[in-house]
Formats: C-alpha cells, structure tokens, sequence
C-alpha cells in the first residue's frame, strides 16, 4: 500500500519476535492515525457505513473516538519524550533518548519506557487520554495504580538505573500538583514546542 506509514514497533527492551506474528497491518502498528481510524472503525464497519443513517454513523465514531484518541495521545508522548521541559519535577530532569513501549508475555506493558540520555536513568510511563482535564482525585488514583505496577523486566545494565516514574495526562486543574508520591505529572504542557 503505497503511502501508508507503518511502522515495526518492537517493544524496546521485550522480545521482537512476539510481535512478528500479529502481521504487519495490525492497527497499533500504524503510524499515521488516520490510517489507523480506517484499518480500526471504517474498513471492518463498510457494510453499515455504507447503509446507516447519520446518527448510525456518529454512533460507531463515537463508541470507537475514545479508544483511538487514546492510542494517538500515547504515541504523541512517546514521540516527545525527548522535548519534556527541564523544570517540571524529577523526571524532567536531564534528557531522554527515544521511547517506545514496552511488553514481554503475560507482563504489565508499559506505554513509554526511554533511557536518560547519560545512562543514569529509566523512564517508565503510563499514557491516559479523558477529554476534560483530570481532577487532583483523578491523578492520585491514577499514579497509586502506577506506583504499585511492576517495573518490566530490564537487561542487567538497565536494571541498575534509577527508575523515574511518569503519568502522562492531556491535561489537570489548576490546583493539580507536578507530582504524587514519587510519580510525576506530565500534562501537554510540560512538552517543550516543537522548533
């Protein structure tokens, strides 16, 4: 297919062969996100599309709109690992190299895994998408399930990096705080812009 982006997204520090076998159009393994709305809710649904009335089509994007906003905020925060402002609480301390994610077997996966770019650190990150802004509550349920999560299974020059770990929102109130318990905060404005 000419023109689609797709991508061999192997986790970063998992085994790459586990996911050889779920083929190359799988949905979470295209880059661009409209692609990725097609091959997810249009190509499946063409019969209904193609007879529904307006409201039986709003109806589909809207069961389906969460689901891929999801996806696209967290390949947006793996992409912009390397642009967290310097800052905004400790894992905005120093700098990151690429990100990817990260699963192996019947192990918790993790959204965003990247390595500090002097070798020190581990960010290990967890990507939420709501369309309003998350509450204080929000957060510290959020980053308590984050804390408790087990750490993944790192080679043994991984495994002695500090592990740094972050909660990546679209956005929090105003009286939300940077971090919670050793958990970071990162909202889209803790990204700096693009230059």
């Amino acid at each position: 297919m000419q023109g689609l982006v797709l991508s061999a997204d192997a986790p970063l520090y998992g085994r790459a062969h586990e996911i050889i076998h779920l083929g190359p159009l799988a949905p979470h393994y295209i880059t661009s996100a409209f692609h990725n709305l097609w091959f997810r809710v249009v190509a499946p649904n063409r019969a209904f599309l193609a007879t529904a009335n307006r409201s039986g089509k709003l109806g589909l994007l809207r069961k389906h709109w969460p689901t891929h906003l999801g996806a696209v905020w967290e390949d947006f925060c793996r992409s912009a690992v390397s642009r967290l402002r310097k800052e905004k609480g400790k894992a905005f301390l120093g700098s990151w190299g690429p990100a990817s994610r990260w699963w192996r077997g019947d192990a918790p996966e993790w959204d965003v895994v990247a390595h500090s770019t002097d070798g020190q650190r581990l960010l290990l990150g967890e990507a939420k998408w709501k369309e309003r802004s998350f509450s204080r509550i929000e957060l510290e349920r959020a980053a308590n399930q984050l804390r408790k999560k087990t750490p993944p299974q790192l080679p043994k020059g991984l495994a002695q990096c500090e592990q740094v770990r972050v909660l990546f929102v679209p956005a929090a109130t105003r009286s939300s705080p940077v971090e919670i318990e050793g958990i970071s905060i990162s909202t889209e404005d803790s990204f700096a812009p693009v230059q």
